[in-house]
């Protein structure tokens, strides 16, 4: 079982991630953007808009190569605590304006040819108006950018006609719903 988990920042992505690996007995795939950004030397989000366009491109282009690896070392199952439709909004947030137009269209191509038939199950968490990101050096506290990232997130799910399902409510709730969608399945 592959699953994959997308939305935006402070949506209990991670919680749901550990929670859903631990109950399945599934390896964990952990943000990866974080790792990409320890081994490029950039501490915080500061960072990462201090750089020139040519290395916020490569930052995201490591963070796709990562995402994909990842998934390929737990090809036969994993809860991904992330998805490549995130990198996808995350490349069209930060980086579609500063990349030539074949690179543009080649990073999206890329991620929506891996998002075709890669996960059994993509699990979308919905932000919602009393969710604050918190304060880490890399989620952006303001809730318009949350906004933003969110209805990117959707957009493409429903736009690439991804199969997905919504999970809402305590962890437990959310771990319960994606549970009944698997048994739903089988």
């Amino acid at each position: 079982m592959r699953i994959g988990i997308c939305g935006a920042q402070s949506t209990g992505k991670t919680t749901l991630a550990k929670a859903l690996a631990e109950r399945l007995g599934l390896p964990l795939i952990t943000e990866q953007a974080r790792v990409v950004a320890e081994k490029m030397g950039i501490r915080c989000e500061e960072d990462l808009r201090r750089l020139p366009p040519e290395k916020q491109i490569e930052f995201q282009e490591k963070c796709l190569a990562a995402q994909r690896d990842a998934e390929n070392r737990y090809y036969s199952g994993f809860v991904s605590d992330r998805t490549v439709v995130d990198n996808a909004v995350y490349w069209l947030v930060w980086n579609y304006a500063h990349a030539d137009l074949y690179s543009r269209f080649e990073y999206l191509l890329l991620c929506y040819g891996w998002a075709i038939g890669r996960y059994d199950l993509l699990v979308y968490c919905p932000s919602t108006i009393e969710q604050q990101p918190e304060a880490d050096g890399f989620r952006i506290s303001a809730k318009s950018y949350q906004t933003e990232v969110d209805f990117l997130i959707k957009t493409l799910l429903l736009g690439w006609e991804l199969p997905f399902i919504r999970v809402e409510g305590p962890v437990e709730d959310r771990v319960k719903q994606v549970l009944d969608e698997l048994k739903g399945r089988n």
